[in-house]
């Protein structure tokens, strides 16, 4: 398109540099109208004129931020007819309709859908307003989301319906490779949300008589009370959906205007999860590693909920496990299938937890132990244990860094000398927005590190959007990672409980997150705003 508006120029014997702002909105508006182009076609080819392309459409533009469509909105151009026309409802007011669109230049598709609504409500003024891009398909999709609930809900009997409108939001979820979904009572209306790379973002919302349904629904298939509205459960069960099980976690919580439910999405996938899948940074792998190579200690990964945690532990366990030595794992819930080890699930009901099965195992003649998460001190005081008697213990751990993890053992009541003696190595790591490769735009910017005295101007990549990311600019996740090894120098500093550690880490060749995640924006992998957004300096 561009060599076909560098043609046009060429014809009006006019160069792109000599031409001014005014000149340049007439010659847009030439070239749209006489190559027949979309108005979303010229912002793809012309981004930076975007304010010259707004002025000739003559319309106001609207910030949308994740609009949701009533159910007046879908009735009145119903998704089919949006997605073609490539204009939806914004909002129905009792004297004004607003349509946001993306062909304002588009007189014949203007005219028809104001001919549409002059038929439904004549009395009303239409006005038509203009959006980004990305505002517009999230919008859109939302759009076409809400349709599906309506019809779920009204056109089929009230049983039928809410299964339905179940399968729906869950395949919705798993379709946008959600890892939670959120059921939040409102005022007067049931919102339907979703966490996506980390963010929340909301999808829908559903009258709030149904969405009472929708919430009884999923406490039966959860196993729990559904008369029980005053105090929090927990459940969990398995579903079939495509063909793929899925294992939900289900939080029930009692709120000011009824039920919040929170369901986290784990599906039990049969592909083997590796080391060299993780996209590691050849330094991080090669520490891994070489730590995993220890026959006895202990093992963490540290970081918050979502960051990934269980992916590199199942990783590390693939690369670990071995005819000639005995793996068990304790977890809640088994997430993978790992082939050549002994699973455990706790049941925490039965008086059953990490504690309890970690002092079991210990019975069983294990060489490698996997304890899904050290919640309390009394599961880390066996881990340790386990440790100094000839075990290899991995585990997770939710604390902010890998030097930070240190100190938080200590204050759990873990004795320096006993905790120099038994941890191996600790990976900090985050889950990292990964940009669109089909879209991903790059510019100079600044990369400033005042706690190293850096400060340079570097090609960086950043977000765009395209049909590929539904406009989000953002495709997947990468870990971020860093990765402390327990050399005899800090088992010596951790052992005297010196806080010279933190100096002498700062002074070695030892990577942060942030180092991590700078070389990966480096690449073009992530933005440098997520790194920002993720690591400290």
């Amino acid at each position: 398109m561009r060599k076909a508006f560098e043609d046009f120029l060429a014809t009006q014997k006019i160069l792109e540099s000599e031409y001014g702002l005014d000149k340049k909105s007439k010659i847009l508006f030439d070239y749209i109208r006489t190559y027949e182009k979309s108005f979303e076609e010229a912002l793809i080819e012309f981004p930076e004129c975007y304010e010259e392309i707004l002025n000739l459409s003559n319309m106001r533009f609207v910030t949308l931020q994740n609009h949701i469509s009533d159910e007046k909105c879908c009735l009145l151009i119903p998704y089919h007819i949006a997605s073609k026309l490539k204009t939806f409802v914004h909002c129905i007011g009792s004297k004004k309709i607003t349509l946001v669109t993306l062909e304002p230049f588009n007189t014949k598709n203007i005219q028809l859908l104001q001919e549409l609504i002059k038929n439904k409500y004549p009395s009303c003024e239409i006005e038509f307003a203009l959006t980004s891009l990305k505002d517009f398909y999230v919008s859109l999709e939302n759009l076409k989301i809400q349709e599906q609930i309506y019809h779920q809900i009204h056109n089929n009997h009230q049983e039928d319906g809410i299964y339905n409108l179940y399968i729906l939001i869950l395949k919705t979820a798993i379709s946008q490779k959600a890892s939670d979904i959120h059921l939040e009572s409102k005022a007067d209306y049931g919102s339907f949300k979703i966490r996506q790379d980390g963010k929340i973002k909301e999808i829908a919302r559903i009258d709030f008589e149904f969405f009472e349904l929708l919430c009884n629904k999923i406490k039966l298939e959860s196993k729990l009370d559904i008369s029980e509205k005053r105090l929090p459960q927990d459940g969990r069960y398995t579903l079939l959906i495509s063909g793929v099980n899925y294992d939900f976690r289900v939080s029930c919580m009692p709120t000011q205007y009824g039920e919040s439910i929170v369901m986290r999405i784990l599906d039990r996938r049969t592909d083997t999860i590796s080391l060299d899948k993780l996209n590691l940074t050849s330094n991080n792998l090669e520490l891994i590693e070489k730590i995993l190579q220890v026959p006895y200690g202990i093992i963490l990964i540290a970081g918050p909920t979502g960051s990934g945690k269980s992916t590199t532990l199942y990783a590390m366990l693939e690369a670990l496990k071995s005819n000639d030595k005995k793996l068990i794992t304790i977890e809640d819930p088994i997430e993978y299938q790992i082939n050549l080890a002994t699973q455990i699930q706790i049941n925490p009901d039965y008086g059953f937890g990490f504690s309890e099965a970690l002092r079991a195992i210990l019975r069983q003649d294990p060489d490698i132990i996997m304890v899904g998460e050290i919640r309390d001190q009394e599961t880390l005081q066996l881990a340790m244990q386990a440790s100094l008697t000839g075990h290899l213990v991995l585990s997770t751990i939710h604390t902010n860094d890998s030097v930070s993890t240190i100190d938080r053992l200590i204050n759990m009541g873990v004795e320096p000398y006993l905790l120099s003696s038994s941890l191996v190595g600790v990976i900090s790591q985050r889950l990292a927005r990964k940009l669109c490769p089909k879209c991903k735009k790059s510019s100079k910017q600044i990369l400033d590190i005042p706690s190293k005295n850096i400060k340079l101007s570097e090609e960086f990549f950043f977000a765009n959007g395209c049909q590929d990311c539904n406009m989000q600019g953002f495709l997947g996740r990468e870990a971020v990672m860093e990765v402390l090894e327990i050399t005899p120098k800090l088992r010596e500093m951790i052992a005297k409980n010196h806080l010279e550690f933190y100096s002498y880490l700062k002074n070695s060749d030892f990577k942060t997150l942030f180092d991590d995640g700078v070389s990966k924006a480096m690449k073009g992998v992530i933005s440098l705003e997520e790194i920002y957004r993720l690591a400290k300096m």
